[in-house]
């Protein structure tokens, strides 16, 4: 059987890598006011030892994220983090300030797919420089958009740029977005 937990929509989603609770709390230690987490058990990796911080980083999309060894799997260290500390697995984890290398305790929070989506860093190929507001050559308006669970959603069009991030920063807060000046 393929281990699924439902969303806040009751949507299905498979979980990518089961997690032994019990195992990951016999085989880790953490600290939650620093983040580390520790090995304490069997060995931390090809060349590591028992004790030490065992973590790499990897690049997923536009964040960088820890990821350890455990049991037979790579696993994000902030999965196995929540799953150690709560005593089960969350659908997403955010990093409260952005930073998938912080996993200190207060910089997790566990939230659905749709909820993390709202808190990403500004895309790579924006060129307003505002998440959400797109200038319209064929208009020539500044259109204002958001997603809000899977559907987006038009927030008009305007004549200047000020009223379009206006419009934007008010569906955040409506919808329950991060405040990204917050985030790094």
């Amino acid at each position: 059987m393929i281990p699924c937990l439902a969303n806040s929509l009751g949507r299905v989603f498979i979980m990518k890598n089961k997690i032994d609770i019990d195992l990951a709390r016999k085989s880790f230690s953490y600290d939650k006011n620093t983040g580390e987490l520790k090995r304490i058990t069997g060995r931390a990796s090809k060349t590591g030892k028992v004790g030490t911080v065992d973590a790499s980083g990897v690049k997923s999309s536009i964040r960088l994220y820890l990821r350890v060894y455990f049991n037979g799997k790579v696993v994000y260290a902030h999965r196995l983090i929540w799953a150690i500390m709560v005593g089960e697995q969350a659908e997403d984890i955010d990093h409260k300030d952005g930073n998938g290398l912080n996993n200190r305790w207060d910089n997790l929070r566990s939230v659905s797919h749709s909820v993390n989506g709202r808190n990403q860093k500004q895309h790579s190929t924006n060129t307003s420089g505002v998440t959400g507001i797109a200038y319209r050559k064929d208009s020539g308006k500044w259109r204002a958009r958001i997603m809000v669970d899977t559907k987006m959603i038009s927030l008009g069009t305007f004549k200047n740029k000020e009223d379009a991030i206006i419009a934007r920063k008010e569906a955040e807060k409506i919808h329950g977005y991060m405040d990204q000046t917050k985030r790094q």
